[in-house]
């Protein structure tokens, strides 16, 4: 066939090789399909190309003439070229002229991003790395004699090192690998967990009950792709790095399978199904939980049918001021595990907790105190930021901590969001003198963590704990043994950094969940169809209770797994 050298196979991608861009035709699909007898392919790459220097220079010309500032990254294994921009300007014109295909991501104001993007796209070995992903996807050997099943590996009847495995005769797909940051245990590495027949890491989102074990696998031997949208992978990278920091002698892991690990991921975008396995494909869709936070949908071949199987993670389908509301287009289900962490409670109104938010920092401020705000680096404290900002509040605001680097990545990626991210007129704290600043200052101070386990709010708290004026406004989940639960419990004598403290200042409870509440998960499974579903990501006792109330009030066949626990996937 002129011009098609070949198809290849590069991760879950199907690419056409042609051997100049003038080979790019109308009747392209029916030739691929008649040379391959295959329907789709997902691009189409060159093998003769212009060089980088020269595409460089045409890319920045052209930008030049738009006033825009651009970054490339050149991908030779794939055969495209992304370039950071506000706007996109060259298409099907460019591929002709240079043989390259041009991808457009919005500008990065994050150095991590910039980093994972590098990794990705420019590595040495990407493209044996996708060579060998492709054969193994698309190689059909059968491994194991039994129907597809699950085993839960973490995360049942706790919040915390989330974990599963699918298994069929073929595959192998874990769907998260968590770590639970209060005691850095991971999840059970039950036998059936072979660490060289896994094909695939699916990912909900960056948080560390979800991904913070990724990094001890690959200590341990595994060598496979991960998948998840680019959010998550940057995001990923960054509470990596934090947690090293904090754990670097208790997590059994070095900062190099960090990188390794992001060498090793496949972003992939909502709702673009893919082949992950020789029988398993996956399509992500928008979780609502915080930016580039996914459920997972499977979709297993056995004996001729399909199974479908999906992993909520954890969601949202309320719209918040950072974030629109959980996807839920999907298929009619066969199997579900939905998150139980609000199982037995009912948020009360978003909107009187935001205005209760704000009557609190304006009395705090009023009487000649400051706030002292802990949050969740990632999507919590965007959204305070964004809170504040939406009531005009005119009081000094200081942000420390992880959110920082958390707000760059997430302002490099609008796309998951439901409105742009400004940041204008906050106090940015990089170093110990502006911490000294925000301390002497009155005003409202967000930081990390958001349970008060560690970071610079332990700093605030030893400062202007004991002050009366003061407040501590707790806006998020608070996990048992934490120091945040035991401060909402009603402790006043806490004990940090090995010193005494008594608390004087007011503490404001505030729920500005990025989870659904009871009334919504039972809403939630309404629309599924008739799966049977298994409760997990909930305290002890929580995903018992919820699943005998599935069964008794709706009807659906519904379990609450423990730890180590697998079952057939069967009609």
């Amino acid at each position: 066939m002129s011009g098609v050298i070949m198809l290849e196979f590069l991760g879950p991608w199907k690419v056409v090789v042609l051997d100049s861009p003038s080979d790019l035709s109308n009747d392209l699909k029916e030739k691929v399909k008649e040379r391959y007898g295959i329907e789709k392919f997902s691009f189409v790459k060159c093998s003769s190309r212009m060089g980088e220097e020269e595409v460089l220079e045409v890319i920045r010309r052209e930008a030049e003439k738009r006033g825009l500032s651009v970054r490339v990254y050149f991908d030779e294994s794939l055969g495209s070229v992304i370039i950071e921009s506000k706007k996109e300007f060259l298409g099907e014109e460019f591929f002709l002229k240079t043989g390259w295909r041009p991808i457009f991501k919005y500008p990065s104001y994050s150095g991590i991003v910039r980093k994972v993007r590098s990794e990705i796209h420019e590595q040495n070995g990407r493209y044996s790395f996708l060579l060998r992903i492709g054969r193994r996807i698309r190689t059909s050997t059968k491994r194991y004699d039994m129907l597809p099943r699950v085993s839960f590996l973490g995360g049942c009847r706790e919040v915390g090192r989330s974990s599963s495995l699918v298994q069929t005769e073929e595959s192998s797909v874990l769907v998260d690998y968590g770590i639970s940051p209060s005691d850095y245990k991971y999840p059970h590495h039950l036998p059936e967990l072979k660490l060289e027949e896994i094909d695939a890491l699916i990912l909900t989102h960056a948080h560390l009950d979800h991904a913070g074990g990724v990094f001890r696998l690959y200590s341990m031997g595994y060598d496979g792709p991960i998948y998840a949208t680019e959010a998550t992978i940057s995001l990923m990278r960054l509470l990596a790095l934090d947690l090293y920091k904090i754990g670097r002698d208790k997590i059994g892991f070095e900062k190099r399978e960090i990188d390794r690990a992001i060498r090793k991921s496949i972003p992939i975008e909502y709702r673009e199904e893919i082949d992950v396995a020789p029988d398993v494909s996956v399509e992500l869709f928008d979780a609502g939980h915080i930016p580039g936070s996914s459920s997972v949908l499977l979709k297993i071949k056995s004996n001729g049918k399909e199974k479908r199987f999906l992993f909520t993670g954890d969601i949202n389908t309320k719209r918040s001021k950072l974030l629109e509301g959980a996807d839920r287009s999907y298929p009619e289900l066969d199997f579900i595990a939905i998150e139980s962490t609000y199982s037995m409670e009912t948020h009360p109104s978003r909107k009187k907790e935001e205005k209760k938010l704000i009557k609190a920092v304006l009395e705090t401020y009023k009487r000649g105190g400051s706030s002292i705000v802990p949050s969740f680096g990632v999507g919590r404290g965007q959204e305070i930021l964004l809170i504040l900002q939406d009531y005009r509040v005119d009081i000094p605001i200081f942000v420390d901590g992880m959110i920082r680097e958390a707000t760059k990545i997430i302002q490099s990626h609008p796309e998951f969001l439901a409105r742009d991210l400004r940041t204008e007129n906050i106090s940015w704290i990089w170093r110990e003198k502006h911490r000294e600043e925000a301390i002497s200052e009155r005003g409202i101070i967000v930081t990390t963590s958001g349970m008060l386990s560690g970071g610079p709010v332990i700093r605030y708290l030893k400062e202007l704990g004991g002050d009366e004026r003061n407040s501590i406004i707790i806006t998020g989940y608070q996990a048992e043994g934490t120091l945040g639960r035991k401060i909402l419990d009603g402790e006043r004598k806490i004990r940090v950094d090995n010193e005494n403290i008594e608390l004087k200042a007011e503490v404001v409870e505030v729920t500005l969940s990025a989870h659904v509440d009871r009334p919504e998960l039972f809403e939630y499974l309404k629309n599924c169809g008739k799966p049977k579903v298994f409760t997990v990501h909930g305290e002890r006792g929580h995903c018992e209770k919820f699943a005998s109330e599935i069964r008794n009030k709706i009807g659906l066949s519904a379990v609450a797994p423990r730890n180590g626990d697998a079952y057939v996937l069967g009609d």
